[in-house]
């Protein structure tokens, strides 16, 4: 294939994507509480513009839904179950509104936290996360949050620089979802703590080096324990 040919086909992919990302709304269908869909658009403040990743921090407090109806409404975590939204012509993200097991004070400060952080850290008890893997007894979530790293005063007018982080959550059986510490070894014994009972990931956990703060690693140990210890 030509060079120009190619040229052309990734622009037209990625310029395809990136008009779908840079509308303020984008297709979706809401799943009520009776297991009633409704078809329409959710409102993203254009901050697909910045990734979807950072849009995704907004959709976790509500999301602003348009109906094909024509009725607009806002919905937050627990008056539906769910939503899904398309980020492109052919990739979409499915959230659940779940309920969230509190963060313990010492794990992280709440000065200079937004979007999830703040959500746990001011006592928040449900919150819109996005699915990873939803398959079997245990399930693997994810939530965003910004952090803070520096406030220049000095600087006209004063800037802030932010950094986007991914968080995950795990939730057993119908139990709350539990936030996994972006610290090492607590996130560990949190993992201990919910992969009791089964010896094949437990023994994986104590003997091996994972970077648990991987999601596919996340997911591999998710999945290992549905096939092997889930019933």
């Amino acid at each position: 294939m030509k060079t120009t040919q190619i040229a052309t086909l990734l622009f037209l992919f990625f310029g395809i994507n990136q008009t779908m990302l840079a509308k303020e709304h984008l297709p979706a269908i809401v799943l009520g509480l009776n297991h009633d869909t409704l078809h329409g658009e959710i409102k993203v403040l254009n901050a697909f513009d910045k990734g979807k990743y950072r849009a995704f921090t907004y959709l976790q407090f509500a999301i602003n839904f348009s109906g094909k109806d024509g009725q607009n409404k806002k919905f937050q975590p627990g008056e539906i179950l769910g939503f899904v939204i398309w980020t492109s012509d052919s990739t979409y993200e499915k959230f659940v509104s779940g309920s969230l097991s509190p963060t313990a004070p010492e794990e992280e400060a709440t000065f200079g936290k937004t979007g999830a952080a703040a959500l746990w850290e001011f006592g928040a008890s449900k919150a819109f996360v996005r699915v990873l893997d939803e398959s079997g007894p245990i399930k693997l979530y994810a939530c965003y949050e910004d952090d803070v790293l520096t406030y220049d005063r000095v600087a006209m007018p004063p800037t802030r620089y932010n950094s986007l982080n991914e968080r995950f959550l795990l939730q057993k059986g119908d139990g709350d979802m539990v936030k996994l510490n972006p610290k090492n070894k607590r996130r560990k014994v949190q993992l201990m703590e919910i992969f009791k009972g089964c010896d094949k990931i437990i023994s994986i956990l104590e003997t091996s080096k994972l970077k648990t703060d991987d999601p596919k690693v996340l997911d591999a140990l998710v999945s290992g324990f549905n096939k092997s210890c889930g019933g």
